[in-house]
C-alpha cells in the first residue's frame, strides 16, 4: 500500500511541476478536468494492478 501511494505522489508531483511551465490564468477549468481525469486514470491502474495480484 505504501508503494502505490508513493507512486501516486511521484506521478502527481511530476504532473504538477509540468503544469508550472504553463500559465492558465482563466483556464482553471482545464486544470480541474485534467486533475479529475488523472485521478481516474490512477485509480483504474491501481485497481488493475490489484486484480492482477489476486488473479
Amino acid at each position: 500500500m505504501n508503494v502505490s501511494t508513493s507512486i501516486i505522489c511521484s506521478s502527481g508531483t511530476s504532473h504538477h511541476s509540468r503544469f508550472q511551465l504553463f500559465d492558465f490564468p482563466e483556464n482553471s477549468n482545464y486544470l480541474v478536468i485534467f486533475y479529475i481525469s488523472h485521478l481516474f486514470f490512477v485509480m483504474m491502474s491501481l485497481t488493475i494492478n490489484y486484480f492482477k495480484i489476486w488473479i
